[in-house]
């Protein structure tokens, strides 16, 4: 059996404990109202990390692997309420999670909403982040390939439908009816491929 994975928004301390020695690997979430704290302080994270990430992983047998430091804080529906503080506070949640020795175990991560990224032609490599955050999103990225830690994308492939109405419907399902599309070398057969 492949391994299963479960994202939390938070940590909730029943559901840390349900899923103790459970097998499942977790992403444990820092609320984007918490981002603040965090990220103006070094003590604040590390206080994050030994109540929600060390204490689960050593006296709960929690397989915790990622920490989501926020969730799609770059909404514009957020008005660039959480813009200057997701970076900061990744960056304390990751020294946290290092000098609680868990740096190589636990990666911080911010998931982010899929349409940070828009592309004018249509195809991935004409794409680009949002020009009001694209210098935030180049070093967040930076951070993130220094730290060996993923870029989390979160995707809706049902909004995406909702959206566009050229949206190609077959492209948002894995039934392999959709037609491809090419950017260059590369070809994608569902939304999923193009990120």
């Amino acid at each position: 059996m492949d391994s299963i994975e479960l994202k939390l928004f938070e940590a909730d301390p029943r559901v840390m404990r349900s899923l103790g020695r459970s097998g499942i690997q977790v992403m444990v979430g820092i609320p984007n109202d918490m981002l603040a704290a965090v990220a103006g302080s070094v003590a604040a994270a590390e206080e994050w990390v030994s109540r929600n990430v060390s204490y689960y992983l050593s006296n709960q047998g929690v397989d915790i692997r990622y920490v989501a430091v926020g969730n799609e804080p770059f909404l514009t529906t957020y008005n660039n309420r959480f813009t200057a503080v997701t970076f900061p506070a990744l960056q304390n949640i990751q020294a946290a999670l290092i000098r609680a020795g868990l740096g190589r175990q636990v990666r911080a991560t911010v998931p982010l909403n899929a349409d940070v990224y828009q592309s004018e032609n249509g195809v991935p490599s004409g794409g680009i982040f949002w020009p009001d955050i694209q210098d935030l999103m180049v070093s967040i990225i930076r951070f993130l390939d220094n730290n060996a830690a993923p870029l989390t994308i979160n995707i809706y492939s049902f909004l995406s439908l909702n959206a566009d109405p050229n949206f190609p419907i077959n492209f948002a399902f894995f039934d392999g009816n959709a037609s491809s599309v090419i950017d260059g070398s590369i070809t994608y057969t569902n939304v999923f491929d193009e990120l």
